[in-house]
């Protein structure tokens, strides 16, 4: 019976865990930083204090939970969970995704599974502890493979394909003080179904933003809305350039300088299809421009 409780929680959690972003759809005004408070505050205070209340035992207030024992180890655990989901992130971070979650799920699923058993006292040569210990090495030979799979993508990418991989972490390094501290405006939702989504962020000083434009849908004789800008000063002129460029040939406002009046007011005529090669072309697209200030 324990064992089918421990199960249902388990169940309980994965489908919190996987509907968590649901309210996204009905809250579009929100920003994520807010949206990502509030779901904090409801995931990790409120909802744990409520069903630390409905597990309580008659008689037994809150307090007197935490003077018992094993109280201290449940913060000691709840702390180390926090610190293991920011190693997992500085993981994917420094060692890439292939290798960063080859690490990281390796290193849960073995100490996550054996750890417990060997404080348990279960014997991992004998009987289940010998069966549990073969399902860790299998799991673990599966996550290797897969590790060692994406490192071979990586390994085998052509020289193309590292060069725009290197000129787009050098865009990022230039674009993200926008990205991390700027004003976030979301000019078209994907939600509205009109075929495109965009989205930008503005510099506090509203002297650089970052513009970023996703073709979504397609059809035949297909119209697409221009987008207009938002967030801009009226007054000052804005440079154009794109960024992760993958077309033959720049597009036509490239370099060029607009007033942040006219980009808010009319936007830019966005093309529907990249111009490259047959063998690249396909029936999406995605933009990403970089508006600087001139001075």
């Amino acid at each position: 019976m324990d064992v089918l409780v421990g199960l249902l929680i388990v169940a309980l959690g994965s489908l919190g865990q996987s509907s968590s972003y649901v309210p996204i759809n009905k809250i579009q005004s929100w920003s994520w930083e807010s949206f990502w408070l509030v779901q904090g505050i409801f995931a990790w205070l409120v909802f744990p204090l409520l069903g630390t209340f409905l597990a309580l035992p008659e008689g037994i207030g809150l307090m007197d939970l935490f003077q018992m024992e094993g109280s201290l180890k449940a913060i000691v655990y709840g702390m180390l969970w926090g610190v293991g989901g920011l190693t997992f992130g500085l993981s994917m971070r420094y060692l890439g995704v292939a290798l960063g979650q080859s690490i990281a799920l390796g290193t849960c699923a073995g100490f996550g599974t054996l750890f417990p058993a060997i404080l348990g006292g279960q014997d991992l040569l004998h009987g289940e502890g010998l069966i549990l210990l073969l399902g860790v090495c299998i799991t673990l030979a599966g996550i290797a493979i897969i590790g060692y799979a994406g490192s071979l993508r990586a390994r085998n990418m052509t020289e193309e394909e590292k060069t725009l991989c290197r000129k787009a972490i050098a865009d990022y390094k230039t674009i993200r003080p926008v990205v991390q501290f700027g004003d976030i405006y979301r000019l078209v939702s994907p939600y509205d179904r009109l075929g495109v989504a965009s989205l930008m962020y503005t510099s506090p000083e509203k002297d650089k933003a970052v513009f970023y434009w996703w073709k979504t849908e397609h059809f035949v004789n297909q119209h697409l809305p221009r987008v207009k800008m938002n967030g801009l000063s009226p007054d000052k002129k804005y440079r154009v350039c794109e960024l992760n460029r993958i077309d033959n040939e720049p597009l036509a406002f490239e370099g060029k300088a607009f007033t942040g009046e006219y980009l808010m007011a009319n936007g830019l005529e966005i093309p529907y299809n990249h111009i490259v090669d047959y063998h690249k072309q396909n029936d999406y697209s995605s933009r990403v421009l970089y508006l600087e200030e001139v001075k």
